[in-house]
């Protein structure tokens, strides 16, 4: 039996070592015909599309490095890992050994403390999903160069600085109750790894609530981009405090205003009269809203529910604070009412307005919100909704009072609907309003009779409009109109046979 196991033992040996010698002539021919052995075959499934989509954008300068997510072409929430968006205030991304790594803990502490990366893993962990944005994402001029060329600023390069991710790590509070809070503790400040000590402050609060330490990123290792080994993660906050590389937590008894804070992102601001303000924290929601050619849009989405291959819609979007950008006036001019005596109409208004002749030229008239100017032939009054009688016109119900502010809302719960039997009805239809935006042309139309009357109204403001959609609610009809208009049209391509 024993020799049968080695004799056995010696064929495998052999045939082994003939399957090498063989492998290392075989190379060794294919060395000298100059071709070169295939590397091993990685298997697919470890491997991405080799027909990528798009991928990040970067812009660099001395301070800056900024990485864009392609949010144009996201699928989810979850944000790839590779294609999370990153910023640094540098002109490198450190590279850290995890295993030399110390996060320190300081300051009005009992017990001040190091932890290693091993040490942290080995405390009771969070997976939670949470997203990451810049506090300059929307901004084109921010971080993009490509106004400066012209060329227009890509999606990517505007809302592209923002991502979401499963981030793992332990709650901030665990550990800050490991190193005994002492009572006079209110704030942290804490530092990176980075070349320029990254520094920012947080509320203690804030800190006890839901921030954490982040160590794994979707499964695995924060990458170094995203502050490999460690980061703070401070959900709902503005980017900036979710500091990568962290590295130091000093606790405090006051905010430290750091350069950070109160001078790179200390930014003026138009609604606090180009004053700054060095504190930013939540991250406030940014709605799109649809003003001009909402119709359109609605119709696109009708007729992509219909159709599957229609998955595109072509549209422009511009902030509210774009220079130049403006909100005309939608001037009525009412027509075809039974029995429209303009007399009539002042009489019966003055239940909530009061009416006066207006003597100048109503060309040259500047209506508000609460002033509304009527021009019929050649008489021209001026209706003034009183303060008392705001609140005892019929509004709709669950409309906000930013609605009932509008000059449009206005004229028509005010004047239209209750004196002139026009209602939201008649109003789809076409039948007794029309609308432009010339005032002359308005007093030009009551003048010559092409209509029995025109409302001159005030235009919209942007912060009418932004009040009233952040409510939920819909702004009336034919309530703004742009300007300058974007072109468009449609383009015929001469078809083969026709």
């Amino acid at each position: 039996m024993n020799s049968k196991r080695s004799s056995r033992r010696q064929f495998l040996q052999r045939a082994a070592a003939a399957g090498l010698a063989a492998g290392a002539v075989g190379s060794a021919s294919a060395q000298s015909r100059g071709v070169a052995a295939k590397p091993e075959a990685k298997p697919m499934l470890a491997e991405a599309s080799r027909f990528p989509v798009s991928g990040l954008e970067v812009t660099k300068r001395i301070d800056h490095i900024t990485y864009y997510t392609p949010i144009q072409d996201s699928a989810g929430i979850i944000t790839p890992a590779p294609l999370h968006f990153m910023q640094t205030h540098a002109s490198e991304i450190p590279d850290l050994d995890p295993k030399e790594h110390r996060l320190t803990i300081h300051g009005m502490v009992e017990r001040p403390l190091s932890f290693t990366l091993d040490e942290l893993k080995r405390l009771p962990s969070v997976s939670r999903i949470h997203f990451v944005e810049c506090h300059g994402n929307g901004s084109p001029a921010r971080h993009s160069d490509h106004e400066k060329k012209g060329s227009g600023v890509p999606i990517q390069f505007v809302h592209g600085m923002t991502s979401c991710s499963e981030w793992t790590g332990v709650l901030l509070s665990v550990l800050l109750k490991e190193t005994g809070l002492k009572k006079e503790a209110s704030w942290l400040v804490y530092e990176g790894g980075d070349p320029g000590k990254y520094t920012y402050t947080l509320p203690l609060a804030k800190a006890m609530d839901d921030v954490m330490v982040a160590y794994a990123q979707n499964g695995e290792p924060v990458r170094p981009a995203q502050g490999h080994p460690l980061r703070m993660l401070v959900p709902g906050w503005e980017g900036p405090f979710s500091v990568k590389w962290l590295k130091h937590i000093k606790v405090v008894d006051q905010p430290y205003f750091t350069w950070n804070e109160s001078m790179n992102h200390s930014i003026p601001r138009p609604d606090l009269g180009g004053k700054s303000r060095w504190h930013h924290f939540q991250m406030a929601p940014k709605s799109v809203i649809i003003a001009d050619g909402h119709h359109r849009y609605e119709t696109a989405v009708a007729y992509a529910k219909n159709h599957a291959g229609a998955t595109d819609k072509m549209m422009a979007f511009c902030t509210l604070e774009t220079p130049g950008l403006t909100i005309l006036a939608n001037h009525r001019l009412v027509h075809d009412v039974p029995a429209f005596s303009l007399d009539k109409l002042s009489t019966a208004a003055r239940a909530w307005f009061e009416v006066a002749p207006f003597g100048g030229d109503p060309t040259t008239m500047t209506p508000t919100s609460r002033t509304i100017g009527v021009v019929a032939g050649s008489t021209a009054m001026v209706f003034r909704l009183r303060d008392d009688a705001a609140r005892a016109i019929p509004w709709p119900g669950l409309t906000s009072r930013a609605w009932r502010e509008l000059s449009v809302s206005i004229l028509h719960e005010g004047l239209l609907k209750p004196s002139l039997g026009i209602t939201d009805d008649t109003l789809d239809a076409g039948t007794h309003v029309d609308y432009t935006a010339d005032q002359v042309e308005a007093v030009r139309a009551a003048r010559e009779g092409r209509c029995q009357a025109a409302f001159l109204i005030a235009p919209t403001t942007g912060a009418e409009l932004s009040a009233v959609v952040n409510a939920g609610e819909l702004m009336p009809q034919k309530s703004t109109h742009f300007y300058p208009k974007m072109l468009d049209g449609l383009v015929w391509h001469r078809l083969p046979g026709v």
